[in-house]
C-alpha cells in the first residue's frame, strides 16, 4: 500500500452571524443583576453558532486490493480522522460491491471497476477507482463514469462532484487508474481530454 497523498482546500460561505449576547447596563439596576442566577448568564453567553464552512481534505491511497485488514489499517491512520474523502485506486472490486467493513465503519462508497481478471484469486477485477466519505459528513456525491472495465478498458477514470451546504462551490475530483501492464495509454489520455 502506498503512502497517502493529501490535499486540502478551505471553503467558506459568506454568512451573517447574529451573536447578540445579553447586554446589561452596570449603571442601572445593579441589585437586579446580582439576583440573576449565574446559570442563566452562562447559558446566554455560551451559545454556539452552526459551522459556516468546512476545511475540505482529500487523501489518495493505492490500496492494491481492498481487504478487511487493509481497511482497518487505513482507519487507524491519524490523518484519516480529519479527511473529508478518501480516494482508493486499484481496489480490485466490482463497481457495485459495497464492502461490509466499509459500510459498518459509517462510510459510503462510489466506485468504478477495472476489467474482470482472467484468473481470480481473492478479487475478481483489476484496477478500479473509488471515493469514500462518512455518512455523517453531510456531503452529496454525484459520480460520472468516464471509462472503466464495463467498456473493456484496462484503465479507469471517474469524476465526482461533491456538494454540501458547508461548501461554497461544488468540488470536482477526477480519479484515474492507469494499468501499468496494458497499452493504449495515449488513447486513454485522449479520452480524458474530451
Amino acid at each position: 500500500m502506498n503512502t497517502p497523498n493529501i490535499s486540502s482546500r478551505s471553503n467558506q460561505k459568506s454568512s451573517r452571524e447574529n451573536s447578540n449576547l445579553d447586554k446589561t447596563s452596570s449603571s442601572h439596576n445593579s441589585t437586579k443583576q446580582k439576583q440573576q442566577s449565574s446559570d442563566s448568564q452562562s447559558s446566554s453567553q455560551t451559545s454556539t453558532a452552526a459551522p459556516t464552512h468546512v476545511d475540505f481534505k482529500c487523501v489518495t491511497i493505492n490500496i492494491n486490493g481492498l481487504s478487511e485488514e487493509k481497511w482497518k489499517y487505513i482507519l487507524s491512520l491519524p490523518i484519516i480522522q480529519s479527511v473529508s474523502v478518501i480516494i482508493l485506486t486499484e481496489h480490485h472490486l466490482s463497481g457495485t460491491f459495497r464492502p461490509k467493513e466499509v459500510i459498518d465503519s459509517g462510510c459510503n462508497i462510489w466506485a468504478v471497476a477495472g476489467v474482470p481478471k482472467r484468473r481470480g484469486n481473492q478479487h475478481q477485477h483489476r484496477g478500479g477507482v473509488a471515493i469514500l466519505y462518512r455518512d455523517a459528513s453531510n456531503l452529496k456525491v454525484e459520480q460520472h463514469r468516464i471509462t472503466d472495465g464495463a467498456n473493456g478498458s484496462s484503465h479507469q477514470a471517474v469524476s465526482w462532484t461533491i456538494k454540501s451546504p458547508l461548501i461554497a462551490r461544488p468540488i470536482n475530483i477526477t480519479g484515474v487508474y492507469v494499468s501499468p501492464s496494458e497499452g493504449k495509454i495515449e488513447d486513454f489520455f485522449h479520452t480524458l481530454t474530451q
